[in-house]
């Protein structure tokens, strides 16, 4: 039923004659109780009581929020770890669809390994906030083993945080447990990515 349907049924019934509206002072008619009736809804969907909310799931979509700058934000789960991004951003996970590619012109959440055979247009250029979370194994090709690091909780996750990275504009971090890798791009001010980095904890 449509939320139009209510209304005019109203209208249309006989409460909305003069007749029906002069009834006994003090009578509850059944035209004053459709009255008391919807003026109920209007408070409840004034106030959003009903409404439902997303929960976390793996690899695609998550929770939604708002964040303290007032942006939608989503809440992204995946291989034990979950983080907050901007709820506009479309979220791909890399073992159900291999052959996406992998963009870091774009704002994206990329969840898995790229492949080697990723299908990609040509002419990408720019650069933007992505996030990329991998398992932490022999597949990982963006940390590279004796690249400056430092050791760095976050919320409460022991991580070693990727010093050289921000002449490649990214902030990439290798956390302990669970076995993930978070690397995330920017454009020029990481501000953001950091905030995302920090939203990581566990699930």
């Amino acid at each position: 039923m449509s939320s139009s349907q209510p209304a005019q049924t109203f209208l249309d019934s006989p409460c909305t004659s003069p007749d029906a509206t002069s009834s006994l002072r003090g009578a509850t008619s059944p035209c004053r109780l459709a009255r008391m009736a919807l003026g109920v809804v209007v408070l409840l969907a004034a106030f959003g009581c009903g409404s439902s909310g997303g929960s976390d799931v793996s690899a695609g979509t998550g929770k939604k929020g708002v964040s303290a700058a007032g942006s939608s934000m989503q809440t992204v789960t995946y291989a034990g770890v979950k983080f907050d991004v901007p709820a506009d951003w479309p979220v791909y996970d890399l073992t159900a669809a291999p052959t996406t590619c992998v963009r870091f012109d774009v704002n994206a959440v990329y969840l898995g390994h790229a492949n080697p055979n990723m299908e990609c247009p040509a002419g990408i250029i720019g650069r933007a906030e992505t996030v990329q979370v991998e398992p932490n194994d022999a597949l990982v090709t963006r940390w590279i083993e004796g690249d400056g690091s430092a050791a760095q909780q976050v919320n409460g996750l022991s991580a070693l945080v990727d010093t050289t990275s921000s002449t490649r504009r990214e902030v990439i971090a290798k956390l302990d447990a669970p076995h993930v890798v978070v690397e995330i791009t920017y454009s020029d001010d990481d501000s953001n990515a950091q905030r995302i980095l920090h939203s990581v904890r566990g699930t």
